[in-house]
């Protein structure tokens, strides 16, 4: 049964999915043309100095890259569902609703997972090569909220979009988007590394949204 579903998301979201992967391809190619060029243009011990002493992020650019890639793939998943109704038939099906739902979100949240997997593999090869270990370290911690930032906003999107009452999406987005926004804030290295463990608890929370929100679905709540 799960191969089924695997091949059914699959089908939804492999444009999207390549589309992504693009995307991200090409925020890797704009981080490392444009560290080449401060490079260039300032001696090594300024680069240094501005990155360890100063919080130069010169991979800034995704802070937002893993948050969109999340909401184009829940977006592809789920939109088509709910428009045609597929995922009633689908919450009807002889295996547990709950199930088939986490079963979407599995295939939705692994996908997700590889791209950040890439990207986090991408940065920590450039940063490797051009800065010390220390950095490698704050890098792959500042970036972390990062990706939860998109992984919660994955679930609040998917989630939003199966809730069948109007006034809750708009609660969901609105808490999603708080949460989201929280970690999204442009500070200094390993901004959040003492609250990550916390924050990524919080984050899973989104995950019963969803279900609840399939429930409600499934038996027409208006």
């Amino acid at each position: 049964m799960y191969k089924s579903v695997v091949y059914k998301e699959w089908l939804k979201i492999r444009w999207a999915y390549a589309a992504m992967i693009l995307i991200s391809v090409l925020a890797l190619g704009n981080t490392i043309l444009n560290l080449k060029s401060v490079v260039r243009f300032h001696s090594p011990v300024a680069v240094w100095s501005a990155v360890i002493l100063q919080s130069y992020l010169f991979y800034d650019i995704f802070r937002f890259v893993p948050l969109l890639v999340a909401l184009v793939i829940a977006a592809s998943q789920f939109v088509p569902e709910v428009h045609s109704s597929r995922l009633k038939l689908s919450l009807h099906l002889p295996v547990r609703e709950n199930t088939i739902v986490m079963q979407m979100l599995s295939v939705g949240l692994i996908g997700v997972a590889l791209i950040y997997a890439f990207i986090g593999l991408a940065l920590s090869i450039i940063t490797a090569v051009n800065f010390p270990t220390e950095v490698l370290t704050s890098m792959l911690l500042t970036i972390a909220p990062w990706f939860l930032a998109g992984v919660v906003g994955y679930l609040a999107l998917a989630t939003a979009i199966v809730e069948p009452r109007w006034i809750r999406r708009v609660i969901l987005v609105i808490v999603g988007y708080g949460f989201v926004d929280t970690l999204l804030v442009l500070g200094t290295f390993k901004m959040y590394e003492r609250v990550l463990p916390q924050l990524t608890m919080l984050g899973s929370f989104f995950t019963l949204g969803i279900l609840l929100s399939a429930y409600r679905f499934r038996r027409g709540v208006r």
